[in-house]
């Protein structure tokens, strides 16, 4: 699904390799990573959305100046908290060789590299080939937890048709009912914190992860196992100009989407996009600025509209006046 994405597409990137962030994570083979530097060079990575949580482990599994060295050499895996581990092993099971992870990636005690980094989240996870998001996972300690339940095994149907080389027919596993991800999604702890909702509208495409199942979502639609899909045109986000950013899912980066926006339609998107935001939680108040630039500086390289505190440049009277909680 992620191959006909990036080559079908029109709306979603390409996937070739892009500009690598300062570091990524090697995910190794074993039971050990480390940290690499780009160089600057392209390389084809995931990246990793989730909450962080009132956790000492993410604390403590934090890069410093103290142990950098260490790390660009190789560390154990089992330093990790469980939400991080799990997504390690997971992302090299989709045999992508590195992730991109906030809180391994970044020096936290250096405050100059952390600013600089925190400006470019949106291009990190913008450039990803995938983001991935532990939906369930309510700490960095949680884990992802996805297993099989074999109560939700769908049935078995014999069926004939294009698909079947024997006139007897072909096995085909069939879903009665599509799960309701999008409620999972939607009352989520991950779905409540302010710097997820920057993450989540600059990726290219999620692979939302729950208990029991998977759905890769990008800006033409959305595929879950085993054989629920919904393309674009049945979802709620489908026509542009009032695609996916409008309901909080993507920024809109396709030159064709952009183009068929009227005035109107930017200044309603940016005012839906702000007054979701101000509901989102975040544990320091300083982030705020940062958990929001990479949606503001986008936007307005996108639309040709300088931002002011949030606000539109060439409706700073209306939005001074016009807006209310």
């Amino acid at each position: 699904v992620i191959d006909d994405c990036i080559q079908l597409h029109v709306a979603c990137p390409s996937g070739k390799e892009a500009p690598s962030p300062l570091r990524l994570v090697n995910v190794g083979r074993d039971d050990y990573i480390n940290l690499e530097p780009s160089d600057g060079k392209p390389a084809i990575y995931a990246a990793l959305s989730y909450c962080w949580g009132d956790s000492a482990a993410i604390h403590a599994a934090k890069t410093l100046k103290s142990n950098l060295a260490l790390r660009l050499q190789r560390f154990p895996l089992s330093l990790l908290p469980r939400t991080l581990r799990d997504a390690v092993q997971f992302i090299r099971l989709l045999k992508i060789p590195y992730v991109w992870i906030d809180s391994l990636c970044i020096v936290q005690d250096d405050n100059d590299e952390w600013e600089r980094e925190a400006k470019k989240m949106m291009h990190y996870y913008g450039q990803a080939y995938l983001t991935v998001v532990p939906v369930e996972a309510n700490s960095a300690d949680s884990g992802i937890q996805l297993k099989r339940d074999p109560s939700l095994s769908p049935p078995t149907w014999t069926l004939t048709g294009p698909w079947s080389h024997d006139p007897h027919g072909s096995h085909l596993i069939l879903s009665s009912e599509s799960p309701d991800d999008h409620t999972t999604v939607h009352w989520s702890t991950w779905n409540e914190r302010g710097w997820t909702y920057q993450e989540r509208l600059n990726s290219a495409r999620i692979l939302y992860v729950f208990r029991s199942s998977l759905r890769l979502e990008c800006r033409d639609g959305a595929w879950g196992t085993l054989t629920y899909s919904r393309p674009a045109r049945d979802m709620w986000y489908s026509n542009p100009p009032r695609s996916s950013f409008e309901h909080g899912k993507f920024l809109p980066i396709s030159t064709h989407s952009i183009a068929k926006m009227t005035k109107e339609d930017v200044i309603r998107s940016w005012e839906k996009i702000v007054d979701l935001y101000t509901l989102r939680m975040l544990t320091m108040p300083k982030d705020q600025w940062y958990a929001f630039y990479g949606i503001s500086e986008a936007y307005a390289k996108r639309f040709g509209c300088q931002i002011v505190a949030g606000l539109l440049r060439d409706r700073l009277l209306e939005d001074l006046v016009g807006w209310n909680r």
